[in-house]
């Protein structure tokens, strides 16, 4: 296939001033009604699991985490210094990480620290990232007290280890109580982000765990194919290559995932995202108005995105950065007042309204072709010439047969990938 084609980045060192001068651009914006999505990294976790593909350390104790969090304040003062105390944010996500290994008083620090630089809007999107095996009652009860009306799980194994203990096992059972809890503490959506494509893993051994989790019944679910990157994240050269299942495996495995859903009555959404019927993101991709940003799927909201801590992602007008992943640096430099070293894209205004084209399509699974930016003869070839889009009229739609190929293209399991290929 073609598609690769169209994904090509290059990545280059992005200097502080090329960053405050994107960050001083989005001052001029004035405030956004549809508010900013603001991410916050937090990397720690217990153990490093064997599939991990996020960036992580476990070389750590209380004080360090606290230090992090002072750090984090100071890279935040760096930011609304320019921008302003108190920008409204439409969506808030902590992410890790085990966000949830972080003690009582750690996470309501961390909270805290966000709400004093920005504002939250009422009808937020306020999630966090958790492992449910960490989850007790309370750990919940205080999240939701926090102000947290969505949770995530990642699942990985629905299951206990077997060959490989490729990490974030988590028994059925055990999943459905952490579920029952949550929605009786009160969170309004339990999200699922559901990896396959694991080591030795098929449709047929895929299906036993997306039955159980369909049974256990997540408002919403994500699904991101696996890649083994041993270039990346070195611990994974301890995954056989030979056990890894092919493009068209990965293809069978989400058909599979997709029938389990929608036979039990979710709605498919954009690429990768099935959820109930009553959800407003079934309006809003009907009506058009779905996005689909670094942080998932959600109504009408700024494209904006700006991203704190150890490797987080930023998206502001003519950049794409990620802050450093290396943790004593990050920790250093921040240390010494410095803003942290950041790698990233500059986009030209064809090379912006290109990856709008493909955050649309990714969401909508439409854009209109008279639309000036959607006039880009590259991408509608590469994708329309391998049958992944359709022109329907004046419309450019993703076909059936793109949702499920796009999918193992735009939807790595790797956070940190997805905005290379042209899309969160």
């Amino acid at each position: 296939m073609s598609t690769d084609r169209v994904f090509d980045v290059g990545c280059e060192s992005l200097s502080t001033d090329l960053y405050d001068a994107s960050v001083d651009r989005f001052a001029l914006l004035g405030s956004d009604v549809r508010g900013l999505a603001v991410y916050v990294h937090l990397p720690f976790c217990v153990s490093r699991c064997l599939s991990c593909d996020r960036i992580t350390t476990t070389n750590h104790g209380a004080d360090t985490i606290d230090r992090y969090l002072s750090l984090l304040d100071a890279e935040m003062q760096q930011v609304t210094r320019r921008i302003g105390t108190g920008r409204p944010v439409s969506q808030l996500h902590i992410g890790g990480g085990t966000p949830n290994s972080l003690s009582h008083a750690q996470l309501a620090r961390v909270t805290d620290t966000v709400e004093r630089h920005f504002t939250l809007l009422a009808d937020a999107s306020v999630s966090i990232d958790a492992d449910p095996r960490r989850c007790t009652l309370t750990q919940l009860e205080l999240l939701r007290g926090l102000g947290y009306v969505d949770i995530r799980f990642e699942l990985r194994e629905l299951s206990p280890p077997k060959d490989y203990n490729l990490g974030r096992a988590c028994a059925p059972e055990l999943l459905a109580d952490v579920v029952t809890n949550a929605r009786a503490v009160g969170f309004d959506r339990v999200h699922v982000d559901l990896v396959y494509g694991l080591p030795q893993q098929d449709s047929a051994s895929l299906r036993a765990a997306v039955e159980a989790l369909v049974a256990i019944g997540p408002d919403r679910v994500l699904c991101h194919p696996f890649t083994r990157r041993e270039q990346d994240f070195p611990h994974q050269q301890l995954i056989g290559i030979d056990s890894m299942p092919s493009l068209a495996d990965k293809m069978s495995m989400f058909a599979t995932i997709a029938d389990a859903f929608q036979a039990a009555g979710y709605v498919w959404i954009g690429i990768n995202g099935f959820v109930r019927p009553d959800d407003e993101l079934v309006t809003a991709q009907a009506d058009g108005e779905l996005f689909r940003g670094w942080l998932g799927y959600c109504k009408a909201s700024s494209p904006w995105l700006m991203g704190f801590g150890l490797g987080a992602m930023t998206e502001l007008p003519g950049i794409v950065a990620q802050n450093t992943t290396a943790f004593d640096d990050w920790m250093a430099r921040l240390s010494a007042g410095q803003a942290p070293e950041r790698t990233g894209v500059t986009l030209s205004n064809d090379a912006a309204s290109e990856r709008d084209v493909f955050m649309r399509l990714g969401a909508s699974l439409r854009v209109n072709i008279n639309e000036p930016e959607a006039a880009d003869s590259r991408i509608f070839s590469a994708l329309a010439s391998d049958g992944l889009l359709e022109t329907d009229g004046d419309t450019l739609k993703v076909t059936t047969t793109g949702r499920y190929v796009l999918n193992q293209y735009w939807q790595d399991s790797s956070l940190y990938q997805r905005w290379y290929k042209g899309c969160a």
